[in-house]
């Protein structure tokens, strides 16, 4: 055991805390976090139809939320004392639905799996809109990391790299490299653009044509591409490219997650947590995996590497965003590709009791050390699809 290894115990003995331990005092004042309207993408892998949608839901700061453009679907939500975003869609005949997922520090970023008991679960993300015309972010002359999740001739592929927008505002460049069908044989190292793609952007949107297809954050840190392409649908997370730092990630982590089998039609999505990261370039899973991540550059590609058990060394290159609060990471274990957001958490609010009445909404999912890649695992209370089940 090395010496870093043994500066994780007061974080996984603060992990395993945090899974008996939520916070009824300051619960409003979480809650407040998200106040606006957020605009993204659904997105289904199941099949090789498109199940992709672009949605809109408002947040009114006070546990209440609605969608806009049906307005018999709404609920309430809640951040809970571990940082976990908790959204109850309201029985509107079917049944309620309780869906746990993440929240970012800066309350501009979302993402809600489907529970993980629905067949084929797909993921929700999206961005906060601007409120004001001076939000507005205009990418031209920006680049960012990126990871794309994509079927291409009805099996799931996965991309990683950066996109640079050209100071003009009209085309931007993907410089990327494909997953190998081995994880281990995936290098890093990225292949030019066969092209530059034409783009407009307007409103906070990113267009082709008169179609929008993505949406950036008021912040101007995260991008959200929803590719709707009946062939080929897919979604590209973007993060702002900037010099993080290795000791930019510590504390404790949640993983939304969602990915699709390589040979077969089933789909997993869930969340899970925590996974602790010292700041020293070391992760571990509570009772999992555990590994190294180091920085391929100053500008926020991040690579993270498995290294426990030793018989599955998996290597995987993501991105950190500027305040290191949200990882983006593609996943690919043997036959399966994906796409995961590991989100930081606050710590537990000093005032809150520690009384198992306050306790978890749902099971956050339990890792099998002997079986899982990070945080392979649960999802939400009852079946349904977030944003299927509100059509």
């Amino acid at each position: 055991m090395t010496k870093n290894m043994l500066s994780f115990f007061p974080l996984l003995l603060l992990a395993f805390s945090l899974c008996l331990t939520t916070g009824a005092t300051g619960a409003h004042a979480r809650d407040a976090l998200l106040d606006g309207t957020f605009e993204g993408v659904w997105f289904q892998p199941d099949s090789s139809d498109m199940n992709l949608d672009w949605f809109v839901m408002d947040f009114d700061g006070r546990g209440n939320w609605s969608m806009p453009e049906d307005p018999s679907y709404y609920g309430s939500y809640e951040i809970d004392g571990q940082g976990r975003l908790v959204v109850l869609q309201a029985d509107t005949g079917a049944g309620s639905v309780t869906y746990i997922g993440s929240v970012c520090p800066q309350g501009v970023l979302i993402s809600l799996p489907d529970p993980s008991e629905s067949p084929n679960p797909g993921i929700s993300i999206a961005l906060k809109r601007p409120g004001s015309p001076s939000q507005l972010q205009d990418p031209a002359g920006k680049r960012f990391n990126m990871v794309d999740f994509t079927y291409r001739r009805q099996q799931p592929e996965i991309l990683a790299g950066f996109i640079e927008f050209d100071p003009s505002g009209e085309t931007l460049a993907m410089y990327a490299n494909r997953y190998s069908e081995e994880p281990d044989e995936f290098d890093g190292r990225l292949v030019d653009p066969p092209g530059n793609i034409p783009y407009t952007y307007a409103d906070g949107r990113i267009l082709m044509g008169e179609t929008p297809i993505g949406t950036i954050s008021p912040d101007g840190s995260w991008i959200i591409i929803a590719k709707q392409d009946e062939n080929e649908p897919g979604i590209i997370l973007m993060s702002q490219s900037d010099d993080v730092g290795t000791e930019a990630l510590e504390g404790l982590y949640f993983r939304t997650f969602c990915s699709r089998y390589t040979h077969e039609p089933e789909s997993r999505a869930g969340t899970v947590g925590p996974m602790a990261i010292d700041g020293a370039g070391n992760w571990q899973i509570h009772g999992g995996p555990g590994g190294i991540y180091d920085f391929l550059d100053n500008r926020g590609r991040l690579e993270i590497i498995q290294t426990n058990p030793t018989n599955l060394v998996i290597t995987r290159h993501g991105a950190a965003s500027p305040c290191g609060n949200v990882i983006l990471v593609p996943d690919m274990d043997g036959g399966e590709r994906g796409v995961s957001l590991l989100v930081s958490t606050p710590l537990p609010d000093a005032e809150d009791p520690s009384d198992p009445e306050n306790g978890d909404p749902a099971d956050p999912g339990d890792d099998d050390p002997n079986d899982e890649e990070p945080g392979k695992g649960g999802g939400g209370s009852s079946s349904g699809c977030f944003v299927q089940s509100l059509k």
